[in-house]
């Protein structure tokens, strides 16, 4: 889960509406920037996640249900046994068969989220920073 928390503004630099519409240009332009940045990461995947932004508040989430995602991103614990579920065995290309079941070693995070967050929070820096300066007077 991402979050993006404005700041308020420092006393008698800039008044509240207009750094209101800044904060709020910046978290506009950052969410963007955080939801491309999430389908990049999984465009050559075979199905593809779905996003959205939340918005609770002051806070800003990009979020999916995607659970490939959650395994992706966190990793998984291994070695663990994989067996199949309606069939006899296991197929895929290559495999000599019929294979019964596989031991997966595990999977190792990718961190995904953490750069989707880095980029959200420099997309809103550098525009709230932007607004800030054009607005000063």
């Amino acid at each position: 889960m991402l979050k993006v928390t404005p700041i308020t503004a420092p006393h008698g630099t800039l008044s509240a509406a207009k750094y209101q519409r800044a904060i709020d240009l910046a978290r506009g332009i950052a969410e963007t920037a955080a939801l491309t940045e999430a389908r990049t990461v999984s465009r050559k995947w075979k199905h593809k996640p779905s996003w959205k932004v939340e918005r609770k508040g002051d806070t800003s989430n990009i979020v999916t249900d995607d659970e490939i995602f959650g395994y992706q991103d966190k990793g998984t614990r291994g070695p663990y046994t994989i067996t199949p579920r309606k069939k006899r065995a296991l197929y895929w290309a290559g495999a000599a068969h019929p294979v019964r079941r596989v031991r997966h070693p595990g999977l190792k995070a990718q961190h995904y989220s953490e750069k989707i967050a880095a980029v959200m929070q420099k997309q809103y820096q550098r525009i709230m920073q932007g607004e800030i300066n054009r607005v000063t007077p």
